[in-house]
């Protein structure tokens, strides 16, 4: 199993990285949520060897546009108005252009599929969003978030 954790905010990230690396995490991912995910990962880069930089929200552009070049999804992409990307993103997965694909998910597109923000936010974009029609969501959670913390999370998400 791999031990991956966040990159903070960008004066901390090349200390944290260096920290994570020597503490034997694998890979450390950067928010797209306050500042351009990349540039913390640039500075995380020139400071470290072997740890897996990346950014949360292409990670979740690649798993959207996986799930979407799937027929299914067509009448889904049509009722948006993105007519025409769904049969794109097929084509690029028959041809194995796994890499292209996510370029194809737009903020609009993780807006419509995805619920993106802090622990803090996160109850009250939920509720904002879905109201009392949630029964199931998955939840994916930052790996330095502790137990107690990601309990609490939880349990202010079912409070609504």
């Amino acid at each position: 199993m791999k031990r991956d954790s966040t990159a903070g905010g960008l004066a901390e990230v090349g200390t944290r990285a260096r920290m994570l690396e020597v503490d034997g995490y694998d890979g450390m991912w950067s928010g797209e949520l306050n500042q351009d995910p990349f540039l913390p990962l640039a500075v995380a880069a020139e400071l470290t060897d072997r740890i897996e930089l990346g950014t949360s929200i292409a990670v979740l552009r690649g798993r959207l546009a996986f799930y979407a070049s799937t027929p299914a999804y067509r009448g889904i992409f049509e009722l948006h108005g993105w007519d025409g990307v769904n049969e794109e993103l097929t084509v690029l997965s028959k041809a194995g252009r796994w890499a292209d694909m996510a370029g194809l998910i737009t903020d609009d597109m993780v807006d419509a599929f995805a619920v993106v923000a802090t622990p803090d936010e996160l109850p009250g974009r939920v509720v904002e969003r879905f109201g009392a029609i949630l029964t199931r969501m998955s939840l994916s959670l930052s790996a330095d978030l502790d137990r107690e913390a990601a309990a609490d999370l939880v349990r202010r998400i079912r409070l609504g």
